[in-house]
Order: C-alpha cells, then sequence, then structure tokens
C-alpha cells in the first residue's frame, strides 16, 4: 500500500462515506429483525436462529484470508453487497415458505458480519497509530449516522400494521449507493499489499496466546477482548430482546419505539469523535472504558425497573445507557488498533469474532435463563455482565 499520508486520507474519506451507506443498510433491518422471525416462528425460537446464524458467521471468518487473497477486497467487497442486497430483496418477495424466509435472513446477517470485518481490514490498511482514536472515531460516527437514520424510517416504513417485510426492501435499496462507491473509489490492492494486509499467522494460534496471556501485549490483549466481548453480549440484548420487550411486553408502538431509538443513538454521533481524540491525546483509553462500562451497567439495569409507556422515560434511560456504551466502544476500539499491526492484523479478526460469539452464548444463555424469569428481569443479569467487564478495563496498562 503507498505509504503517502494524504492519499490514505483521501481513501479514508470515501471508506467513511462508503461506512455510513452500509450501515443504513443494515440498521433498516436490525432493530426489527428479532420481532420479524418471532413473527414466523415464535418468540422462544428467535435464540435459536441467531445461534446458527453466528456459527456460521464464525466459520466463514475462518476462510475469509483466503477469499481475500484470491480475490482481492474490492471484489470480494462488491460481491458481499450484491450478494446481501440481493437477499435483503428476496425476505421481501417470498412469502413463503418460511423456511426459504430463514435462509434468506440467515445469510443476510452473515453477509453483513463478513462485510463489516472486510471494511474494518481495509480501513486498517490506510491508519496510522498516532491518529488511531480519531480515525477509529470518525467510522464508528458514520457508521452511527446510519444508525441513527434508521429507527425514524423504521416507524414510518411498518407503520400500524408492522409489514416486516418492507424493511428489508428499503434496505435492499440503502446498499446501492454502497455499491456504487466502493466500486469506483476504493483502491484495487495488488496481490502483495493484499497479502501484507491479512494475517500471516495462524488464528487459532493467536487465540491460544492471548488466552494463556504470557507477554505483557498478550495480556492487555486478552483483557481488552474480554471488553470487546462484553460490550458485544450487551448488544446481544439490546438487539434481540430490547425491541421485543418495548414492543410486545411494554406495549409501545413502531412509532414510539422509532424515536425513543433515535434520542438513544445520538451519543455515537456527538461523543466517539471527541473521545478517540480525547484518548490520543490526554486521557488514553482506560478512563473512558471503565467510567463508560459503569454508566451502561447502571442504565442496563434500570431497564428492568422502568414499567411505563411514557416514551421520554424510556429515552433518558436509554441515553445513558448508549453514553456509557458509546464511551466503552471507542475507547475499546482505539486501544485495540493501537495495537495491531501488519504482523498480527488476526487479532482484529478474533475481535470481530466477539461479535457472532456473543449472538452464541448470549441467546443460549438467555433462552435457559427464560425459563425461571420473566424477559424483564434478564436486564439485570445483563448489567452485571456488564459490571464484570470493569475487571478487565482496569486491569489494561493504559496508552497514556
Amino acid at each position: 500500500m503507498d505509504d503517502n499520508p494524504l492519499l490514505k486520507k483521501h481513501l479514508r474519506h470515501w471508506v467513511y462515506l462508503g461506512s455510513f451507506t452500509f450501515s443504513l443498510h443494515i440498521a433498516l433491518s436490525a432493530y426489527i429483525n428479532s420481532s420479524f422471525i418471532s413473527s414466523l416462528v415464535g418468540e422462544k425460537w428467535v435464540g435459536l436462529f441467531f445461534i446458527i446464524a453466528s456459527f456460521l458467521s464464525i466459520i466463514l471468518f475462518f476462510h475469509i484470508p483466503s477469499v481475500l487473497k484470491k480475490y482481492s477486497f474490492q471484489n470480494v467487497i462488491l460481491w458481499l453487497a450484491v450478494i446481501s442486497c440481493l437477499l435483503a430483496g428476496s425476505i421481501f418477495f417470498v412469502t413463503s415458505p418460511v423456511v426459504f424466509i430463514l435462509v434468506f435472513l440467515t445469510f443476510f446477517y452473515v453477509a453483513g458480519h463478513l462485510l463489516k470485518y472486510v471494511l474494518d481490514l481495509y480501513l486498517e490498511s490506510l491508519s496510522d497509530d498516532a491518529n488511531t482514536g480519531g480515525i477509529r472515531g470518525t467510522i464508528l460516527t458514520a457508521l452511527n449516522f446510519g444508525w441513527i437514520s434508521s429507527p425514524l424510517f423504521i416507524g414510518l416504513i411498518l407503520g400500524a400494521d408492522n409489514n416486516y417485510s418492507l424493511a428489508y426492501l428499503a434496505s435492499s435499496v440503502a446498499i446501492i449507493p454502497f455499491f456504487l462507491i466502493a466500486l469506483l473509489t476504493f483502491k484495487p490492492f495488488t496481490k502483495t499489499e493484499t497479502e501484507q494486509i491479512l494475517p500471516e499467522n495462524d488464528l487459532r494460534q493467536t487465540f491460544k496466546n492471548i488466552w494463556q496471556a504470557k507477554t505483557g501485549l498478550e495480556k492487555n490483549l486478552h483483557h481488552v477482548l474480554a471488553v470487546d466481548f462484553v460490550i458485544n453480549f450487551f448488544y446481544v440484548f439490546a438487539f434481540i430482546y430490547l425491541p421485543i420487550y418495548l414492543h410486545q411486553h411494554i406495549g409501545l408502538p413502531w412509532s414510539s419505539i422509532g424515536v425513543v431509538f433515535t434520542v438513544m443513538l445520538l451519543p455515537f454521533i456527538f461523543l466517539q469523535y471527541p473521545l478517540g481524540r480525547l484518548a490520543d491525546k490526554k486521557l488514553g483509553e482506560k478512563e473512558i472504558m471503565t467510567t463508560g462500562l459503569i454508566i451502561l451497567s447502571v442504565a442496563t439495569i434500570a431497564i428492568s425497573l422502568l414499567n411505563s409507556q411514557n416514551i421520554a422515560l424510556w429515552a433518558i434511560i436509554l441515553l445513558l445507557g448508549r453514553t456509557g456504551l458509546a464511551a466503552a466502544e471507542i475507547s475499546k476500539e482505539s486501544y485495540l488498533f493501537k495495537h495491531i499491526n501488519s504482523n498480527d492484523r488476526n487479532v482484529l479478526s478474533l475481535s470481530r469474532m466477539m461479535f457472532p460469539i456473543s449472538y452464541i452464548i448470549g441467546p443460549i444463555i438467555a433462552t435457559c435463563l427464560l425459563y425461571f424469569i420473566d424477559l424483564k428481569y434478564i436486564f439485570i443479569f445483563v448489567g452485571l455482565v456488564v459490571l464484570y467487564g470493569i475487571r478487565h478495563s482496569l486491569t489494561i496498562i493504559d496508552t497514556k
């Protein structure tokens, strides 16, 4: 890859714009996936869907490097975008049998995770350690502009009839700008450049080394990946069970949920970039990460204590939680990417696998817990898991 910093900066700007359009494509369906699946197979089987889809994601994660070496970054990104577009459209047009819809949903879910991972690798090749916090803050802000745009659209699209399939039609259209941006602006890498970007070491061996954590670097990576898992564990319940709880148990219509979720996501827009810069210049990541986890834990536990249809109260509680989450997430990302170079990008692979891994472990635990407790109390358990993550955030050696 050309080391010209101006060229890298120029290419990063296109990645930021592409990431916004990509996130809008994913976000238009993310919050209604669980409710849609629940309407097809029943609430108790929702977790099983995500377990199966996540297992498949993990399997394909191991094969992505060899695919990229053979077909190049740009081609893989373009093909994944096309596949994701077609799958989203198929979910809208195919109304039966249910098994076909579930298959399309599964591969749509998987394609989104794979595309996000490849984009991460591409952006990492354009980054430098001195500005990692700012770069990660910018990419997360770009992604989150897509996320914050989606809830209001969902409320309008679904309407009173809860026509979930319309959200997937909108999602299929939303990825077209991303495809065009990737086609026209993403730099095609040579085979040599691609091999330099991809991890050279065995992923299983890297996982073993970090799990055993014998060196100082491995210990820090062990703890930051543990925080990574905790954050993604929270996301499991935020994406799968919170929409079901608000819509089917509290009784909020999707129009109200759309407003609440839009307010909830504001910290990702306004906080992550400045916090990333703060981590680069002054504080470091440790303090930001720990404070964020404490706030997120308290707000998550509070979800179980609120039994009201007042959308203002829900907006305040969820806004508080996402404030903590935004802080924890950007500090985790900044810390992780400052410890990744061309020789150990497989650490990034492990980080991105935390999401599907959490989507296996989370639904299994939730399914077991829901046999004994009401759905509302499951958020107390999630809050305690987040609180446990502080043990790991306090243990890392800070970069400042």
